[in-house]
């Protein structure tokens, strides 16, 4: 009988090696970010959008997820971003831990980050 196991891991279906950073999979103390150079953003009515003139992608994010992307600079570790965010929103780092490498890894994929990696 095999019985479930709590890890720090997250894998996703898309996930191959070399396109993701270890950060949003390990929550490693790398930094995240910064935004690629060519992304450019803008902000109407609290919701960030983001257009990258390479895909013509425009991605829109709310409130919560423009949190993210704010503190998403180069300067923070995962564990960091947690911690900010949690601080500000008056919660446990815990309860919004998943939610936060949702967000990360949803802009990793999106290739918004410089150091994004190309499959």
């Amino acid at each position: 009988m095999m019985q479930a196991v709590n890890t720090p891991f997250v894998v996703f279906p898309w996930w191959a090696p070399g396109t993701m950073r270890s950060e949003v999979i390990m929550g490693s103390p790398g930094k995240i970010g910064p935004p690629a150079a060519h992304i450019l953003e803008t902000e109407i009515d609290g919701d960030i959008s983001l257009y990258d003139p390479h895909t013509e992608q425009v991605t829109v994010l709310n409130g919560t997820a423009g949190d993210v992307w704010r503190v998403c600079d180069g300067e923070h570790s995962l564990i960091e971003i947690v911690d900010l965010l949690a601080g500000a929103y008056g919660v446990e780092p815990v309860s919004i831990h998943d939610d936060v490498v949702a967000a990360i890894t949803s802009f990793e994929h999106a290739e918004l980050f410089s150091d994004t990696v190309k499959p």
